[in-house]
């Protein structure tokens, strides 16, 4: 796969190289918080893991990169691709705290979900949002994504119990709407 190319970002698959970043971002609590992660996370554990995931085919992992600096600012990827359904899970992790707020995860979904729609011909993305992750409840908004419903008390999250939104979109509902089409 050819790296992806928004404005402000890239958008590539993820690599040995990058799984130091990975474990440094997750191991980060103001990252970590929103994600379940059984902390702290290892290279090691990481490496096994890379390992298990590079050849399955119901996943795609990206690294995201600052296009003007260069700098590692994330990850993202689809989960559970289904291809008899057509559809996938969206995770976005931005794990530099620097570039949180500035619409870099909105960017990375923008390009995940062309990438989905145009490329993998998925009818349907969906994607699961703490009950407290502003930022990301906003940009699926923003983004034209509907909620489907509310799974109460699905996370455990810092000792404490939240409710997880799931937003989803179709590819009828992407296309439909030029204003999403250019990256």
């Amino acid at each position: 796969m050819d790296i992806l190319k928004g404005k402000r970002i890239q958008v590539r698959p993820l690599e040995c190289e990058d799984l130091p970043f990975r474990v440094n971002f997750i191991n980060d609590t103001r990252v970590s918080s929103t994600l379940g992660f059984d902390l702290p996370l290892s290279i090691g554990r990481t490496k096994v893991w890379y390992g298990k995931v590079i050849e399955d085919r119901t996943r795609k992992d990206f690294t995201i990169v600052d296009s003007c600096r260069g700098n590692v600012v994330g990850f993202c990827g689809l989960l559970n691709i289904k291809t008899d359904v057509r559809s996938a899970e969206v995770y976005i992790i931005i794990g530099d705290v620097s570039y949180w707020g500035k619409g870099f995860g909105r960017d990375a979904k923008k390009i995940l979900t062309n990438y989905s729609f145009s490329e993998l011909f998925l009818n349907k993305l969906y994607a699961y949002q703490a009950d407290f992750n502003e930022r990301s409840l906003k940009a699926n908004k923003k983004l034209g994504w509907k909620l489907e419903g509310v799974l109460r008390d699905d996370i455990l999250l810092g000792g404490k119990l939240h409710d997880r939104h799931v937003h989803s979109i179709l590819q009828s509902e992407w296309d439909n709407d030029p204003i999403y089409q250019n990256v």
